[in-house]
């Protein structure tokens, strides 16, 4: 700021300076001398900034404003702080203002503080005054009934130099804010006058009473809490003129009591000798003087009506009023409440919609009142009644009120209100019937006045929010009014509602206040949308996945921002055969049709970078559709980068093989062994990478950054439990494709499905919680085929499944056999002792932890009952000594059967202790095996030596070989025991019926009669019935009952 400048405006600036508190102007002036002033910048009109800092130098604050309109500041206080305080000071006295007369330049005192010689001037004048007083006393007045009391209080100085809010204290702490007062003159007078207590209260009674309030008052520190306009404030009591009151009479829960009317039911009364008044409104406080001695008057008992008669004469002898002996009727009862709807004009030209509460007992009516006496003495029509109200009547219609939202208000008492408009277009269908279903009667005023506009005109916006992901508003405009409804609806289904009635309506609050009624059938569309995705967080943040979008745009016939090309896909895959693929002759492989068209699918998708869910049946050569896929797009130039293909450890021998057979160009590198961290190089210098899932996992810093061309997972279902670390692992994946390859997308729950789909197409399914409310809880727990359809055509164009029914005609029939095996005595005595004490443990076990924390000690009892019923030896118990096993017998001689019939047999079992019992029997026998489990190190070897016709038996665990193989020398499959999946003993299957497969196939299963396995057998089934309601579009689903583990742990043959 120049000098020049600041002249024009220093007296201004002194003007507003001594304006402030003077606490606040000493800690002004500390900020000005110790240099935290900075640089001030003031224009001609007066307008100012400046950056001041604090006075702990923890930072800094700015200043700003016109010095004629108030400055403010950043600080706390906003304003009148001592960081204006310093600036106004500053400019005041031209501090900063350039070059300074030699009376001003700037000199250091003993300190070495920076001062001008005006600072130290104006400080001078401070030497003689006091410290300004921090904390005071002050006395409060209060009443409790007709009982007044004065009760000591402190209060605080703020920045800005006035009192705080005063604060009870006691009277220890009383006497010590006295001794900091810097004069107490009345102070004292004030607190010798009165008895205390040790709570700092004094009851105001007789003429100590009269004169300790005169003194309080004396002190100009008395003060009185009041409601004003529904808030709490402090009003000082002032001396006021006497009042003049005229002795009288008065009711009051049925007894009549004296007083002393002044003509102003609004003011209080001290009854002290003399009594004084208060009002509240303005603090005057002074004397009540009447004809008579008004202290004794108000003394007086009270009375019963009765004994009105026997007083009068006396009463009347020494001139006092005689109480009105009229004749009473005294009404009383239960009440019948009633509630009358009304409407009131606001100043602005808005209407206000109020009810007013009321209550009639017989011919009276009786206005609500929050804390009504419980009789009042009434005349109507020159008729003295008595009302005698039920309280407890009055309280029901109250909380009736308010359990509908509407709140009472302060001024009057009898008028209740509701939060907004919207509630009161609700009321008629929602509150009116529950008012009157609890008694209370509704009535509409003339006056009452609600439109309601119908919504005609709908929008909907949807615009690109990154490459997958759209933003997503719709709502109504009213005569140019628009409102979102997304929010709304977010909300109602979070409450419970699912807006899924036919014909039903909502209303909503326009930003005028107006309200309207929206047909919810004409965005049905989008209501589905958002009750799918309700629990999503991508909904929370208004975005929905492209093919949601894609969805949205077609059925409501938008100008879709979704992109022509995401159009074009979805009518290319809705409509019909798709051109079949041409492939170089370098790719070795001839494709049937269907694998031709599967190709083409795939193909079509990754031009459009969306994923898929490849999930024929197995043994129709998906590896191979894979295969061409790649060559593909590394023939037309559309690769990217390497490939990726994630497969179990057993599996990754098949694709190197067919990789060798049919694609022999493609460059493919093994991500393998303990020597692959030195071929680090190699990952981006081929076209293809294999490896498993365990390294996925293992290497996922490394593997994951990489921009993938296509990463495909084989066997997917490794995938189906999203919370593993190998399915996070896989969602972290960069690639331009991401495919998921499975025989079973669905094994046990449609939570599986959804795991898949978020690796291969995010976010069409919606997060995992927002998929479990809108599909996987209603299909599962509630057979609802509506959403299981609707599921169904969500997926439909990102899953390709074919049966071999449908697509492998010229296969070789299979035929499933089943046989029920009987026990013998000592089997099913063992199997009866081992399932009562199993059932013994789980019952305790649950009734200890209840179910959902019972589940490993159910597997193990299931899992004890599953070996009793594959060989006793098998049970880790005394008792299955010597048991023999009626389903080894009866395998024994099957085989002998099979074998002699020359037949190549492929026998699974979940056991691998099992499979080592029926290797020493085929040893017994001089029957030639293949041995494959976990285990087995040389798998190749094994699995050649059955398919070269070398021996006739292959032992195969079935999490071992389950999946992966090609086992085509085989025509039979036994099951010796079966799993809760039926899609993995299906998958087991299919390795001996799939293409390649000559002839016939027989499956046999061997079930123990009347044990857990038919259970098994009866729970695979109803899965069964799931995923085919999911891929086939059928309309049965699984429902789940409590009563499972009751029927698994029956006794047997029940």
């Amino acid at each position: 700021m120049s000098r020049d400048l600041a002249l024009g405006w220093t007296d201004v600036a002194m003007r507003a300076f001594k304006l402030m508190a003077v606490g606040t102007q000493r800690l002004g002036v500390e900020l000005l001398v110790t240099g935290s002033v900075g640089p001030v910048s003031l224009n001609e009109t007066g307008q100012l900034a400046c950056i001041v800092k604090s006075s702990r130098g923890r930072g800094s604050y700015r200043v700003d404003g016109w010095l004629t309109g108030g400055l403010g500041c950043t600080c706390s206080w906003r304003s009148e702080c001592k960081h204006v305080a310093a600036v106004l000071f500053a400019v005041a006295t031209k501090h900063g203002a350039g070059e300074r007369s030699s009376a001003d330049r700037v000199t250091l005192d003993g300190s070495g503080t920076s001062t001008s010689s005006a600072v130290q001037r104006w400080l001078g004048s401070w030497k003689d005054e006091p410290t300004p007083q921090r904390d005071r006393l002050v006395f409060v007045l209060a009443f409790v009934g007709e009982q007044a009391s004065i009760t000591l209080h402190t209060q605080r100085r703020t920045p800005s130099g006035d009192w705080s809010y005063a604060h009870g204290i006691s009277m220890a702490g009383a006497l010590r804010v006295i001794g900091g007062e810097h004069s107490r003159e009345g102070l004292d007078a004030a607190i010798e006058s009165l008895a205390w207590d040790k709570r700092a209260e004094a009851r105001l009674t007789g003429r100590l009473g009269a004169f300790g309030l005169k003194a309080a008052l004396d002190t100009q520190r008395l003060l009185m809490d009041c409601r004003a306009d529904s808030e709490l404030r402090q009003v000082q009591l002032v001396a006021g003129p006497p009042r003049i009151g005229k002795l009288g009479w008065a009711e009051r829960d049925g007894l009549l009591r004296t007083v002393v009317e002044l003509g102003d039911p609004a003011l209080l009364i001290v009854r002290t000798d003399p009594p004084y008044y208060v009002d509240a409104r303005d603090g005057s406080t002074g004397e009540i003087r009447a004809a008579g001695d008004v202290a004794k008057w108000l003394a007086a008992p009270p009375i019963r009506e009765e004994q009105a008669p026997s007083l009068a004469a006396t009463l009347q002898q020494h001139g006092l009023p005689v109480p009105n002996t009229t004749p009473t009727r005294v009404v009383q009862g239960r009440p019948k409440a009633r509630l009358v709807i009304f409407s009131e004009e606001l100043p602005n030209g808005q209407k206000e919609h109020l009810g007013r509460l009321e209550f009639r007992y017989e011919d009276v009516l009786a206005p609500a009142d929050d804390d009504p006496p419980k009789q009042t003495l009434l005349e109507i029509g020159g008729e003295r009644i008595r009302l005698v109200r039920d309280f407890y009547a009055e309280e029901d219609a109250r909380q009736s009120l308010e359990a509908m939202g509407f709140l009472p208000e302060i001024d009057p008492v009898d008028h209740w209100a509701q939060p907004d408009a919207l509630e009161w277009g609700m009321f008629q269908s929602v509150g009116r019937p529950f008012l009157e279903a609890r008694g209370v009667e509704v009535v509409y005023d003339p006056s009452y006045s609600l439109e309601i506009a119908e919504a005609v005109d709908y929008f909907t916006d949807l615009e690109p929010s990154g490459n997958d992901w759209f933003e997503l508003d719709f709502g109504v405009d009213v005569q140019g009014e628009r409102i979102s409804l997304l929010s709304m609806l977010l909300r109602g289904i979070a409450h419970g509602d699912d807006f899924g009635g036919e014909g039903e309506s909502m209303l909503v609050e326009l930003p005028s206040g107006r309200l309207a009624e929206v047909q919810l059938d004409r965005i049905r569309p989008l209501v589905d949308t958002v009750i799918e995705l309700a629990t999503s967080e991508q909904l929370e943040r208004r975005r929905i996945s492209r093919w949601q979008a894609l969805d949205l745009a077609e059925t409501l016939g938008l100008d879709s921002k979704t992109g022509k090309g995401l159009r074009k896909l979805r009518e290319s895959l809705t409509g019909g055969a798709l051109p079949r693929p041409r492939l170089p002759k370098s790719f070795k492989a001839t494709l049937r049709d269907y694998q031709a068209q599967g190709v083409a699918w795939l193909g079509l998708l990754g031009e459009h970078g969306v994923g898929a869910v490849l999930a024929d049946d197995m043994g129709l050569g998906k590896t191979v559709q894979l295969l061409a896929h790649l060559f593909a797009r590394k023939h037309k130039k559309l690769a990217k980068g390497p490939s990726l293909v994630v497969a179990p450890t057993s599996v990754l021998v098949s694709w190197a093989e067919q990789l060798e057979q049919f694609a022999p160009k493609l460059r493919v590198v093994l991500w393998h062994g303990a020597e692959r961290q030195t071929r680090q190089a190699e990952l981006t210098e081929c076209d293809l990478v294999l490896t498993s899932y365990s390294l996925l996992h293992r290497d996922e810093a490394l593997l994951t950054p990489i921009p993938w061309d296509v990463a495909i997972l084989d066997e997917a279902q490794a995938i189906k439990n999203p919370k593993t670390a190998t399915a996070n692992s896989a969602r972290r994946l960069k690639a331009q494709q991401r495919i998921a390859v499975t025989g079973t997308p669905l094994e046990n729950h449609l939570g599986e499905v959804w795991s898949q789909f978020a690796f291969a197409v995010p976010g069409a399914l919606g997060s995992e919680r927002a998929f479990a409310q809108a599909f996987r809880s209603p299909i599962e727990k509630h057979g609802d085929a509506a959403r299981m359809e609707a599921l169904r055509r969500r997926v439909a164009p990102l899953l390709l499944r074919r049966t071999k029914e449908e697509v492998a005609k010229e296969l070789p029939p299979k035929t499933v056999i089943t046989h029920h095996i009987e026990f013998g005595a000592p089997q099913r005595d063992l199997y009866e002792a081992v399932r009562k004490l199993v059932d013994k443990q789980v019952r305790e076990e649950i009734a200890r932890r209840g179910l959902a924390l019972s589940r490993i000690v159910v597997l193990d009892a299931l899992l004890k009952l599953r070996q009793v019923c594959c060989d006793p030896s098998l049970v880790k118990t005394n008792q299955r000594r010597n048991v023999p096993s009626a389903k080894r017998k009866f395998l024994s001689e099957l085989l002998q059967t099979l074998l002699s019939e020359g037949r190549r047999v492929l026998i699974f079992s979940q056991f691998v202790e099992m499979l080592e019992l029926l290797l020493a029997d085929l040893l017994d026998a001089g029957i030639p095996y293949a041995y494959l489990t976990g285990s087995t190190v040389n798998r190749k070897t094994q699995i050649e030596l059955f398919q070269s016709g070398e021996v006739p038996v292959f032992l195969i665990s079935l999490k071992a070989g389950g999946v992966g193989l090609n086992l085509t020398a085989a025509d039979t499959v036994i099951h010796y025991d079966p799993w809760w999946n039926p899609a993995v003993e299906a998958q087991a299957t299919d390795r001996a019926h799939r293409i390649g497969q000559e002839k016939p196939v027989f499956v046999h299963r061997l079930i123990a009669r009347g044990t857990v396995e038919e259970k098994i057998v009866a729970l695979q089934a109803r899965k069964a019935d799931l995923a085919e309601a999911l891929l086939s579009g059928g309309a049965r689903a699984l429902q789940l009952d409590e009563a499972l583990l009751d029927d698994l742990l029956a006794p047997l043959g029940s």
